[in-house]
Formats: structure tokens, C-alpha cells, sequence
């Protein structure tokens, strides 16, 4: 049987064939979603019993997370607030939002699909509906997980681009889901990358809110409030901390860097003082923690 025609397919389906846009360069179709994915990863997790000492381990980080929940009721901790994810259920996790699980419940309540990925355009406020709102997962959104997931794991017949756009289709249907996904939530990003160039200008130094204020020319106040109004209520400190520490895993669990060195380029000047931080933030010292990271799996 011969393969039908593209003009076949439109003139079975109904579609008006002699419709012309009332406009050409507006009135087109709409994407809430405005993040464009790039290096997304796919993977299971479903943590092992754990030490005392490693218990409500805590994590940030600079990517975007999503976490779909495929077992019990989980509990998930988001900076500080927490959540109850019954099964089939999910929720985003935004770039340096605090998140942990309970790693004293049972092991049946804590099997994640959890996809990460960064964004090379500057999609972040598109997103902002989506931030600390749990959500279903639909029968409509599985095929767009399986997608995501047998691309990355490169199963034959699903090519990087699908996983794009799947990615991109789930957050777009979320957004709509979303309460209030219409409602715009001022976002001015060249403020928060700005602070972000600074911060990478000056690796090896710990930055104060006075010297970033000195640096963009406003004051300490308003400087703090103006980012706690754009970060939905993250106070500057906290952020500044959140990428001083993410600075510290990277170079303790990927460099073979003395801690001593590791502490300097993080803008500490007593090793010490940077020990107990990095096992205050992390639940273990910063040797303990380079032994685990680099621990063979099984």
C-alpha cells in the first residue's frame, strides 16, 4: 500500500487548506516554555543504606533537576521547605536550590528518574512557575520520560534531538498545569549575571556583599534587596555560599588538589575553618568525601 502524501494526510485530517494568517509576523503560536537543553543526563536512583554520619546529606548545584518519583510516598527537602511526593509525581529543582531525601526512610520510597540538564539560552524566569510546585505525572507525559531516557542511554531509533524536544514538550504541558503559569514573575537576568561574572572573575578570593556592592556601584542594602526580590526570596549570602561550596565539591571530588590548596582557592585562609565548613554543608569531611565520591560503584 503506497505512503500517503503530505497534501493527503491535511486534506484527510480537515485542515483548511485556503487559510491565510491574518498577520505574517505576529500572532503565531506561543511556547511558555523559553529553556533550550543542553547536556541532559538520565539515570535511577535508588540510595543504599547509609551511615549515620551521612544522613540528610544536602546538595546544590548549577544544573536544573527534574525528579519524578516512581516508588512510595517520598519526602524531599527543597531549601526549607519540604514536600510528600506520592508516586507519579514530581518537581523541578532550580540552580543552587538546597534538596535531600530522607535517607532514614525505607529504601521503597526513594527510586527517583531524575534528568538534569543546563541551559545555554536564558530560560530561567519562563520556568519560575514551576519552582516549588510539586506536579502529576500523566499518562501524556510517559512517552516524553521514555524518550529522554532511551535517548541518553542511546537506544536505537531515539536520536539526541528527540530527548530536546521531549525535554522541552513535559516542561511546556508542567508550565500549563502550573497554577498561575500565566502570570509573568519579573526575572532580570543580567543583574543575577552579573553577579555571576564576578564571582568567576574572582576564583580564588571570597567575595563579600560589601565588595560586590563596591563592584556594581550600589549599596550593601539595596544590593541584597533587589536580589531577594528576583531570586523568589534567596538571600545573597546564601546564594554566595551555595557557590563557594559548589566550588569546594567539584575541586575535592575531581581534582587530586591538597585540601589545603582546595581551601585557599575557595577564599578560605584557614584550612580548618574550611574542613568544618565543607562538613557542615556536605555531612562529611572533605577527605571522607573525596574517598566516597571516587569509591567504585557495586
Amino acid at each position: 500500500m503506497p505512503r500517503k502524501t503530505l497534501l493527503q494526510e491535511l486534506e484527510e485530517s480537515r485542515i483548511d487548506l485556503e487559510t491565510r494568517p491574518v498577520s505574517f509576523h505576529s500572532g503565531g503560536l506561543e511556547d511558555p516554555c523559553r529553556i533550550e537543553p543542553v547536556n541532559i543526563i538520565a539515570f535511577f536512583s535508588a540510595e543504599l543504606p547509609v551511615k549515620e554520619a551521612d544522613k540528610g546529606h544536602k546538595w546544590y548545584h548549577q544544573r536544573y533537576q527534574i525528579k519524578c518519583n516512581l516508588a512510595d510516598t517520598a519526602f524531599l527537602g527543597l531549601d526549607e521547605l519540604k514536600f510528600q511526593l506520592p508516586t507519579q509525581c514530581g518537581i523541578v529543582i532550580f540552580p543552587f536550590q538546597v534538596h535531600y531525601v530522607d535517607l532514614a526512610a525505607p529504601r521503597s520510597s526513594r527510586f527517583y528518574l531524575t534528568i538534569t540538564f543546563s541551559d545555554r539560552g536564558n530560560g530561567r524566569d519562563s520556568l519560575l512557575p514551576l519552582m516549588n510546585q510539586p506536579f502529576r505525572i500523566g499518562g501524556e507525559d510517559i512517552p516524553l520520560l521514555k524518550t529522554i531516557v532511551c535517548a541518553y542511554q542511546k537506544k536505537p531509533g531515539y536520536e539526541p534531538e528527540d530527548a530536546v524536544c521531549a525535554l522541552r514538550l513535559f516542561l511546556s504541558r508542567k508550565l500549563r498545569q502550573a497554577p498561575r503559569a500565566s502570570e509573568a514573575i519579573p526575572f532580570s537576568s543580567p543583574f543575577i549575571d552579573e553577579i555571576m561574572r564576578l564571582v568567576r572573575d574572582n576564583p580564588d578570593s571570597s567575595l563579600s556583599i560589601k565588595d560586590l556592592a563596591g563592584l556594581m556601584s550600589i549599596s550593601e542594602s539595596h544590593l541584597r534587596l533587589k536580589f531577594r526580590e528576583q531570586l523568589q526570596g534567596i538571600s545573597l549570602g546564601k546564594f554566595l555560599h551555595h557557590l563557594r561550596f559548589y566550588r569546594a565539591y567539584e575541586l575535592v571530588g575531581h581534582t587530586d588538589l591538597p585540601i589545603q590548596t582546595i581551601a585557599r582557592k575557595c577564599g578560605y585562609g584557614d584550612v580548618c575553618a574550611f574542613s568544618r565548613s565543607f562538613k557542615k554543608d556536605s555531612g562529611l569531611a572533605p577527605t571522607a568525601f573525596r574517598r566516597r565520591v571516587r569509591q567504585p560503584a557495586g
